[in-house]
């Protein structure tokens, strides 16, 4: 019989989607014969749920009303997990009381998985809530674990599927995107400030946004004020991020914090080069001057130099983008994050 794993991941919209990507490629990766993967989400119903569905993963809900501390919610977690004994519980989010639930109810194995240092409400690092309790850490990237009170944890870098078609769609124009939650964090409005830097040189330089949030309508508004209407589209929520990939010439990450992208590494798994902001885990997936450019974050003056340097000298960045497509192949694939996943789940029945 297989051992049953229910990963638990919070609210189902399209805010989760790197954490939803890691959690498809375990539960397609895996030997089904070993592990048995279901999911739960904790909160309300949404795309992931009905996507992780249609990709036939066994997926429920927990309904949760409050933002961290939900009394009726944790009963509901509590009376999910009694009725159906899991082996391993793997964490992606929840804090102490969560962890406490959990043990309480079926006594599996837990494991917790840190994406990121920070919290999106107030850019806080949320790592110093202990991770005691539990029987492993995974973090995404150092960067995460450095900041993580846990000494068993692990560093497992997220994975992305390699395509095999790098077929490159020719524009008359020239464009370079980034994708991602439009959330303060991620830095957008830098690279907006930076485009209108890079506008007198490239005034047909094109950048395209893929991606929904909070922040949506105040960078549509900076785009106005900036005279950009013209030079900035935003694509919303793109469901097949390889179609747009093919059209861009740059992948921009200006972030202000990261764990671990996985946009990042699906740019550059396609052979694009990418400039990204040094921080969190993003100088451990671009290597300065090989893979693509890192700049200080908060700087669109060192954002547009970059980029500047990129359209400048098409040779080499092609030979960026081929080489982080090389690295990703080697060390970034979602065959690698499984096995890896995998390993410490049989570590845990070993002890």
């Amino acid at each position: 019989m297989p051992r049953r794993v229910l990963h638990i991941l919070s609210d189902a919209d399209w805010g989760g989607t790197g954490i939803a990507r890691i959690v498809s490629a375990i539960a397609h990766g895996i030997d089904p014969q070993r592990y048995e993967i279901s999911a739960c989400f904790v909160g309300t119903a949404g795309p992931l749920f009905e996507e992780f569905q249609k990709q036939g993963i066994p997926t429920s809900l927990i309904k949760w009303r409050h933002p961290h501390r939900d009394p009726a919610g944790l009963f509901r977690l509590w009376w999910r997990l009694r009725k159906e004994q899991f082996d391993v519980v793997h964490l992606h989010w929840g804090g102490r009381g969560v962890r406490w639930t959990i043990r309480n109810a079926c006594s599996p194995k837990l494991v917790f998985h840190l994406h990121g240092q920070i919290t999106e409400h107030d850019l806080r690092r949320h790592t110093a809530s202990s991770t005691a309790g539990v029987d492993a850490v995974i973090a995404v990237s150092q960067a995460v674990a450095q900041h993580c009170l846990s000494g068993n944890t692990k560093i497992v870098y997220s994975g992305v599927d390699i395509p095999e078609d790098l077929t490159r769609h020719s524009s008359p124009e020239i464009t370079i995107g980034t994708a991602g939650r439009l959330i303060p964090i991620k830095g957008i409005n830098y690279l907006l400030r930076a485009m209108s830097l890079l506008k007198p040189d490239f005034p047909h330089l094109r950048l395209e946004i893929a991606g929904v949030g909070p922040e949506s309508s105040n960078l549509k508004d900076e785009v106005a004020s900036l005279g950009l209407e013209a030079n900035v589209t935003f694509l919303g929520w793109i469901s097949d991020p390889l179609s747009k990939l093919s059209q861009w010439t740059a992948f921009i990450q200006p972030s202000v914090e990261e764990g671990l992208p996985i946009a990042v590494l699906e740019a550059m798994a396609t052979g694009l080069p990418v400039v990204a902001s040094a921080v969190g885990g993003l100088p451990e997936i671009v290597d300065d001057g090989k893979t693509g450019r890192l700049v200080p974050p908060a700087d669109p003056v060192s954002l547009a130099n970059a980029i500047r340097e990129l359209l400048l000298d098409p040779v080499n960045a092609t030979n960026m983008g081929n080489a982080g497509r090389a690295r990703v192949m080697q060390e970034f694939s979602s065959r690698k994050m499984v096995n890896e996943v995998l390993s410490i789940y049989d570590d845990l029945f070993r002890l």
